[in-house]
C-alpha cells in the first residue's frame, strides 16, 4: 500500500517536473527549417497541445492557468507561421479582378 502510494508521488512529480512549456521559434528559424524539420516540430507542438487539453485547469493556480494560456497563445501564433505558404484573396479583390477580365 505504501509502496503503491510512494510510486503513484514519485511519477506525478516527474511529470510535473520535467512537462516543460515549448518556447516558440522566431521567423528567422522558422524559414531557414527544412520541411522534415517544420513537420517534426508541428507534431510536437500538436503534442503538447495535446498534453495541455488533458490537464486539469481547474485544480491549477491563477498564475499557472495564465502561463498555460500565454503558452497557447505562442504555439499557435508559431503554427500559423508553419501553415503560411498560401495567398490568400478576399471577397473583394475576387470580385474587382473578374470584373477586371470580362471587360478587357
Amino acid at each position: 500500500m505504501r509502496k503503491s502510494i510512494l510510486i503513484i508521488l514519485f511519477t506525478a512529480f516527474s511529470t510535473i517536473l520535467f512537462a516543460g512549456e515549448i518556447k516558440p521559434l522566431d521567423k528567422e528559424t522558422i524559414k531557414n527549417m527544412t520541411d522534415q524539420q517544420r513537420t517534426e516540430r508541428v507534431r510536437l507542438l500538436e503534442e503538447r497541445i495535446k498534453e495541455i487539453e488533458n490537464m486539469d485547469l481547474k485544480s491549477m493556480k491563477r498564475p499557472e492557468r495564465k502561463d498555460i494560456k500565454k503558452e497557447l497563445r505562442g504555439i499557435k501564433k508559431e503554427m500559423k507561421q508553419h501553415a503560411s505558404g498560401g495567398i490568400y484573396i478576399g471577397a473583394g479583390v475576387l470580385i474587382l479582378i473578374i470584373i477586371l477580365l470580362l471587360i478587357l
